[in-house]
């Protein structure tokens, strides 16, 4: 399981887009199921002061598997958190790394 931190009521996962495929295609490759699904979010600081007034959209976020940090702003309000990222990954570049090694992996 990745690990998190909580911005905002959200969690967000806290790991570098390498480890966050590698767990990826670990999960796929001993699923038992052909067709398994994976929630991603790339929640941004607009997407989290959204989700602080609409609770639903909220627990929606909090039910996705990996929730990429994909904000500048939400990476630099976890350094003044406290809770830093690893590594700020935006949404467009991890699916381009997730499609080029899938391709790879079949």
């Amino acid at each position: 399981m990745l690990k998190k931190n909580i911005v905002l009521g959200v969690g967000i996962t806290n790991d570098t887009d390498e480890n966050i495929l590698e767990y990826i295609f670990k999960r796929l490759k001993n699923s038992r199921e052909k067709h398994q699904k994976f929630f991603i979010v790339t929640p941004n600081p607009e997407i989290l002061v959204y989700a602080s007034k609409h609770p639903d959209y909220k627990m929606k976020l909090n039910h996705a598997e990996i929730a990429l940090p994909d904000g500048v702003g939400l990476f630099l309000a976890s350094l003044f958190m406290g809770k830093s990222f690893k590594q700020r990954i935006p949404g467009i570049d991890f699916m381009e790394k997730l499609c080029g090694k899938s391709a790879e992996n079949n």
